[in-house]
């Protein structure tokens, strides 16, 4: 009996250069899951470059991030502006090396205009660029209002992690339901294990924390300083 081949799926990589950000742990995560050897499809993941590995530098064995792509990363974060010219360059680049694929995930929020596929899905986690611009750096600013909206026209599906998100997707930018779905980000409970309540207690406590709180850390890129 012969074995079906697996369909190919580019996924977005981009996100997976550390330092992770909360969407970058939420794609390598995912990617950690959904391409077994259970799954339907095999990724194919864009860096700026086609690869078959998965960047993943924490688990036993994974293929970490080469140097000479981090230092590059590197300088285009000290440099002011080149962070803009670089968003502009991958967003076509994948012309120069088209590869033939079944679908297109995005993980973050914008549909790159180089990657291609007979069906396109893309993750939105929020729309703060949108509803919040003040947190965001101007360069990002002009590079969500320039794709993000042509992006979603393209897709064939959205996906939101909260009901919340998707219904300011149905509000804000008119898409039609059938076409915006929500699925929760999961939880890893062989990390993250519910407390007793005489340990939440405790914590309240040492913490000072009032009896309804909600803790967060908003990041520097962000526009927060301490």
């Amino acid at each position: 009996m012969r074995m079906m081949s697996k369909k190919l799926c580019i996924v977005n990589g981009l996100s997976l250069v550390p330092p992770l950000t909360g969407v970058g742990r939420v794609t390598l995560e995912l990617c950690r899951r959904l391409y077994g050897e259970d799954s339907d499809f095999k990724p194919l993941y864009w860096y700026g470059y086609y690869a078959s590995r998965l960047w993943d530098e924490e688990s036993a064995g994974g293929e970490g991030v080469p140097s000479w792509y981090r230092r590059c990363a590197g300088a285009v974060r000290r440099v002011p502006g080149l962070r803009r010219v670089v968003r502009k360059v991958l967003y076509v680049a994948g012309n120069l090396r088209c590869r033939r694929a079944d679908l297109y995930w995005e993980p973050n929020h914008v549909v790159m205009d180089a990657l291609r596929a007979p069906r396109t899905l893309v993750t939105v986690h929020d729309l703060s660029c949108l509803l919040y611009p003040q947190w965001h750096p101007r360069e990002r600013l002009d590079f969500f209002n320039a794709y993000f909206i042509k992006g979603l026209r393209r897709a064939d599906h959205i996906v939101t992690v909260s009901e919340t998100v998707r219904g300011e997707v149905l509000e804000h930018l008119r898409l039609p339901g059938c076409r915006v779905s929500s699925i929760p980000n999961g939880v890893n409970l062989d990390h993250f294990i519910p407390l007793s309540p005489d340990a939440v207690q405790r914590f309240r406590e040492s913490r000072r924390l009032p009896e309804r709180s909600c803790p967060s850390d908003i990041p520097h890129r962000h526009g927060f300083r301490d």
